[in-house]
């Protein structure tokens, strides 16, 4: 009797639980599953796009050559290539002697050495253990970011930055002495190797106050007076400037100084391409520099020549020097025209509704239409930005816009599955 009170029951809470799912079924999942739209949604995002014209041309400098007083087997700069340094300042030390690849690597290394404690000697002796070992760990984080970005050049850098922020912290704590004697003794380890090697250094310094490079191309001695007229560089005089071949390297040259940033670029472009910039407007041009990759300059538009056959020379000015712009001479530019800023939305999420373009927005399950105003459209999406400054219809970023869909209307209650 009791077990068929059991079994009876059980069916009974059976019955009542399959009609439960069988209602939540009904109700919720099966019109989610025919019944839901098909809509795709795209966050959006603000975007910035540049509308360029090739172009290709010649750097021209005031670069003035440095050479050592004598010749010598080996250098060591004292100063990175796009510095400033100040007149009769020491950009180089040369050795004189037949120096091995393991000789170099000896020297180089005791000078690293060497630089690091006289950087450490060199420093606020007022800092705190405590900040000294903040700025250990910001440049422990800096090296690791180095590390992952492949750019072993800032490792090396970070990593002689945390070596003297340790030697800091540890005069703080214990006195410098120990380090004044291995100041001492590498500075000996390094005239004994000197002077096994027979070696012979000296130094060289500049003549001139400025920004200095170490490297060459051939082109040092191009003038931008040299080819312009009324800062106008014509197509017949462009056509003999880039016919011009460069200087080969002289022996005992050391670099390059140029006492103020300003340059010039000179470059051909389609007369049509540029033909409604003016002259004064201020303008970026791309390059392609070895292993930087693309670099956004700012430019000054001086001149433009006279038609010639579909050509225009554009004479541009830079007034910023580093060594990125040293390594430009003959290259090809992107000379930007303009540059637009919005919203980018893909083409298939535009509708026109009475008349208004605009996009439909995603809000919780209902559409609504928010009016916009196209600034640039191309074959792959559309800058756009909002119509209205204020209100709900104000298209904003992170925006969930409904790209395709079909019998879409303002305030639309929508399945999304």
């Amino acid at each position: 009797m009791r077990a068929a009170m059991q079994s009876k029951a059980f069916k009974a809470f059976f019955y009542i639980a399959f009609l439960f799912f069988g209602v939540y079924f009904l109700f919720s999942v099966l019109p989610q599953t025919l019944f839901s739209d098909d809509l795709q949604v795209e966050s959006i995002s603000s975007y910035t796009y540049d509308r360029t014209v090739n172009g290709s041309g010649i750097a021209l400098k005031y670069e003035t050559k440095i050479y050592a007083p004598e010749a010598y087997d080996y250098i060591d700069y004292q100063i990175d290539d796009g510095s400033r340094t100040g007149k009769d300042s020491i950009v180089a030390e040369c050795t004189r002697a037949e120096l091995s690849e393991e000789d170099i690597r000896d020297i180089t290394e005791l000078k690293r050495k060497i630089s690091q404690l006289q950087t450490t000697f060199q420093s606020d002796i007022l800092v705190s253990a405590y900040e000294l070992d903040d700025d250990a760990k910001e440049q422990i984080v800096n090296y690791m970011d180095s590390l992952w970005n492949a750019d072993y050049a800032a490792a090396s850098d970070y990593s002689d930055l945390i070596q003297i922020l340790f030697n800091r912290k540890d005069i703080k704590l214990n006195g410098p002495e120990d380090y004044e004697q291995q100041l001492q003794s590498l500075q000996e380890e390094l005239d004994a190797l000197y002077t096994s090697l027979s070696a012979h250094n000296f130094d060289v310094s500049t003549d001139y106050a400025g920004y200095f490079y170490s490297g060459y191309d051939g082109y040092e001695d191009l003038r931008f007076e040299d080819w312009a007229k009324n800062d106008v560089i014509s197509v017949e005089k462009f056509d003999e400037l880039m016919a011009v071949q460069p200087t080969s390297l002289d022996d005992g040259y050391v670099g390059k100084i140029q006492d103020t940033p300003t340059w010039y670029f000179a470059a051909e472009f389609n007369t049509a391409d540029v033909i409604d910039i003016s002259v004064g407007k201020s303008l970026d041009m791309e390059f392609n520099i070895p292993g930087v990759g693309t670099k956004k300059i700012p430019f000054r538009l001086v001149s433009k020549s006279a038609d010639s056959q579909g050509r225009t020379i554009a004479v541009l000015m830079c007034e910023i020097l580093t060594n990125f712009e040293f390594e430009i001479r003959k290259a090809d530019c992107r000379l930007i025209t303009t540059t637009y800023s919005g919203l980018k939305v893909s083409n298939d999420a535009l509708r026109v509704v009475d008349g208004q373009e605009g996009v439909y927005v995603l809000v919780g399950q209902k559409i609504v239409f928010k009016p916009v105003e196209v600034i640039y459209s191309s074959e792959d999406f559309t800058l756009v930005s909002a119509s209205s400054a204020t209100g709900s219809r104000t298209l904003k970023e992170n925006d969930e816009v409904v790209v395709g869909g079909k019998d879409l209307f303002d305030g639309k209650v929508v399945n999304v599955g």
